[in-house]
């Protein structure tokens, strides 16, 4: 299908899905107004068609981890569309004010940090509790094409659980005896 965009001299369109587009610039000379009836036609110039691919790119949304005091808190996401370069994953953290996108910072590899990226996903491991509440996001680069963004998450530590008396009696083989927990929460296995 055709769709004809009216412009000066510069067209600035944005696609609304992948594809291969294709534009050509039309030239028209206005007709004289005060030519006779019988002129010749308006003049016309086409250019070469210029053929654009808009790749479709993008990343799954980051899940928020369960973590309990001394674990590891992990993010990861995918590419679920990609077309043309291979992407660059960037792991971005923002913890001196969660709500100013402007204050992300690149997370290095190394330390407190693991980053593992493939073809088509990244992971973060995070070590380091004092990070809960900070702002996790991924950036995925598609070379100088494309660039999204996943939406920010932050993690929480949970306390663990403490058993107030450890068992003290003994048993027999083939009898029942109670273990008792004090401190979880609902939920927790034993």
């Amino acid at each position: 299908a055709q769709t004809t965009v009216t412009a000066a001299t510069n067209l600035e369109h944005s696609a609304t899905a992948a594809g291969v587009y294709s534009y050509v610039a039309v030239l028209k000379r206005d007709p004289d107004a005060n030519a006779p009836l019988n002129a010749p036609p308006e003049c016309e110039l086409r250019t070469p068609a210029a053929v654009l691919t808009v790749q479709q790119f993008d990343l799954a949304p980051l899940a928020v981890p369960n973590v309990c005091s001394g674990g590891e808190a992990v993010f990861s996401s995918v590419l679920t569309n990609s077309g043309g370069n291979a992407p660059i994953f960037t792991w971005q953290a923002n913890a001196s004010n969660p709500y100013n996108p402007a204050l992300f910072t690149t997370v290095s590899n190394g330390g407190t940090n693991a980053i593992v990226s493939t073809t088509g996903d990244s992971k973060l491991t995070v070590t380091d509790n004092s990070a809960a509440g900070h702002k996790y996001r991924l950036k995925a680069e598609n070379g100088d094409i494309c660039a999204k963004y996943t939406d920010t998450v932050s993690f929480r530590v949970k306390p663990l659980p403490t058993i107030t008396q450890s068992p003290s009696s003994g048993g027999c083989i083939d009898a029942p005896f109670v273990l008792s927990a004090k401190g979880g929460t609902e939920g927790q296995t034993i």
